[in-house]
């Protein structure tokens, strides 16, 4: 909304133009020569005349001449008002409306907006058509708020052309039209509407009622986000930060995500933490992290609460505190954030900060998982499957697996490979088993991997490949999967799949012997009895080194 006055000079030449008595004239040469206290008594003078009387309200709201007070300045455009004056009709709603001066009072503040309105005053006519948007002193209705921001915006008012572009950007009260929303967002923007300059960024960025164009985009945003506005210096910054091309854009994009923090936007605080949080672009820092996700936390926003409850849960920047990582995670999940329900979920399995609960880790569980959340979702089948905190159903069991593998859960998609694999629960099917460990083992999971290589060594679900099983076995191997690694070092030894090399074969089977593999512990021996002295040592260096590389 505008100040509550309009500049005071045009309205003292409009008063001019009207022909003003002389003393008004009189009153307002002293308030030109900045005596205000010689134009206040002229004016005062002039009682009946509704325009001194308006002029004397804006002295008082101003504290030209006298001490600042919004109550005598209500009560002087209470004169005014009730003699038809336009503006003060405004200024009175406007103080009704903000609780200045008088009672808060929506009805009388639409009461005398509509006054005003109806004599034309566009700021007036913005106005209220908020009202009538908001559901405020009258019942909401989209249609007469456009009706209402229309007839503003005609008369060139950057504020109702910026709420009739939303009207039409949200389709409220009028036919939804990206078209007519940039239109006016144009109209306002050209007129150094900040609001509307950033909603103009949107659509260009979106590329809705425009070509998208993320140049024209950042044009918009920086020129409402040097106004100050905190949306805009919000959305320049994940415009820079998404860009992701060089330093100096992630420089650009703190330095935004800074600036609409400073002002209080919520998602910038989180965004700031979660910059702190990873290094991103900054010097890691916990606590800052900590810091700039608990002011977005207090105010509500729900990322930013689960961020804060997982640096309690880890100890990252705060002390580790699992009473208060639920506290956050609680208020995080009550907005809905499946990845906070999953984590209560997980706090009440392992007894976490509360005492283990499996009927209410089930709960929470479920609750995540019905957004689809694809790790609750597994996590909710193996409780069927074992009826861990609720009754067992091998129906439900493979229910759940199937929706988390099919939502990229790599932990289901092994589960269910394992079911199918060994008939449990389900029939056995050998080829869907193959399918589901080669989703799995390509996303990097060893035990799949490992699987995956023994379907291919025994032709099970799979056509008999020794290649392939070798190459499933290294790709587990590496990652130190034991029996991976006596596998193929069985594999080099019998020269399967790959050309004999005892070398090879000695390295990785010491590796298993490391990790604790009673094959490899049975094989190692007889293998190192069949190679040279200088073979061994090679082998031993080989496993040593990549003991180095792997710490």
């Amino acid at each position: 909304m505008k100040a509550l006055f309009r500049q005071v000079l045009a309205v003292f030449f409009l008063a001019i133009c009207a022909g003003a008595w002389a003393g008004l004239q009189e009153g307002i040469d002293a308030y030109d020569r900045g005596d205000y206290q010689a134009a206040l008594k002229e004016l005062k003078l002039l009682n009946g005349d509704k325009r001194a009387q308006f002029l004397v309200g804006v002295m008082y709201e101003q504290g030209q001449g006298v001490p600042r007070d919004a109550k005598v300045a209500a009560g002087w455009y209470r004169k005014a008002a009730e003699q038809g004056d336009a503006e003060a009709q405004y200024n009175l709603g406007l103080m009704h409306d903000l609780g200045q001066g008088v009672p808060q009072n929506d009805k009388l503040a639409v009461e005398w907006y509509r006054k005003a309105a109806e004599q034309g005053d566009a700021e007036a006519q913005h106005n209220l058509g908020l009202m009538y948007r908001q559901g405020r002193g009258v019942a909401q209705d989209y249609k007469i708020a456009a009706e209402w921001f229309r007839k503003s915006a005609e008369q060139g008012n950057e504020d109702a052309q910026n709420s009739i572009g939303l009207s039409y950007d949200l389709g409220q009260g009028v036919p939804q039209s990206d078209k007519l929303a940039v239109e006016w967002y144009l109209k306002a923007a050209e007129q150094g509407d900040a609001e509307a300059q950033n909603n103009l960024g949107v659509m260009y960025r979106q590329g809705r009622g425009v070509a998208q164009d993320y140049k024209i985009a950042a044009e918009w945003y920086r020129k409402a986000a040097e106004q100050g506005n905190a949306d805009a210096q919000h959305n320049l910054a994940m415009l820079y930060d998404l860009a992701n091309v060089a330093t100096s854009e992630h420089q650009l994009a703190i330095k935004w995500f800074q600036k609409a923090a400073e002002q209080g936007d919520a998602e910038a605080q989180n965004s700031l933490g979660v910059f702190y949080h990873l290094g991103h672009g900054v010097t890691q820092d916990y606590k800052l992290a900590a810091e700039w996700y608990r002011k977005a936390a207090e105010q509500g926003n729900a990322d930013a609460q689960y961020n804060l409850g997982m640096m309690y849960h880890q100890g990252q920047g705060v002390p580790q505190n699992d009473k208060l990582a639920l506290e956050w995670y609680h208020k995080s999940a009550e907005q809905g954030r499946s990845n906070a329900q999953y984590d209560i979920g997980v706090m009440y399995y392992q007894g976490q900060g509360v005492p283990q609960n499996y009927k209410l880790a089930a709960e929470w569980f479920r609750k995540a998982a019905e957004h689809e959340n694809a790790d609750a979702e597994n996590n909710l089948g193996a409780m069927y499957l074992d009826g861990q905190g609720i009754p067992q159903d091998y129906k439900e069991a493979v229910s759940w697996y199937s929706k988390a593998a099919r939502h990229g859960s790599v932990e289901a998609q092994y589960n269910l490979a394992r079911l199918y694999d060994l008939g449990q629960v389900v029939p056995q099917n050998l080829k869907l088993a193959a399918t589901l460990y080669r989703m799995a083992a390509g996303h990097g999971k060893a035990e799949a991997q490992y699987d995956l290589g023994m379907m291919y060594r025994k032709g099970r679900g799979v056509q008999q490949d020794d290649r392939a099983a070798v190459l499933w076995y290294l790709k587990a191997a590496e990652q130190g999967h034991a029996a991976a690694q006596y596998n193929l070092g069985m594999m080099y030894k019998a020269g399967d799949g790959v050309p004999v090399d005892l070398v090879q074969a000695c390295k990785w089977i010491n590796l298993a012997v490391l990790a604790g593999d009673e094959n490899a512990q049975k094989a190692i021996k007889p293998l190192e009895s069949r190679m040279k002295r200088e073979e061994v040592e090679k082998a031993l260096t080989m496993a040593r080194e990549w003991l180095a590389r792997h710490k």
